[in-house]
């Protein structure tokens, strides 16, 4: 029958689907880190009392 051929190729991509779809959220996680760690070594390393426009 036709009937399972569509429901193999529906699952298929699904399948593929519901793949990216995790692949997606693992690369998000991981920027998500490492834009916190790059911001906590800049900020380690900027001079914030250069920017002070007071007195010294």
């Amino acid at each position: 029958m036709h009937a399972d051929e569509i429901t193999d190729a529906l699952n298929s991509s699904l399948s593929a689907i519901l793949g990216g779809q995790s692949g997606m959220d693992s690369a998000f996680g991981t920027g998500d880190v490492e834009l916190e760690d790059n911001a906590h070594q800049n900020m380690g390393a900027a001079n914030f009392d250069a920017a002070r426009f007071g007195a010294r």
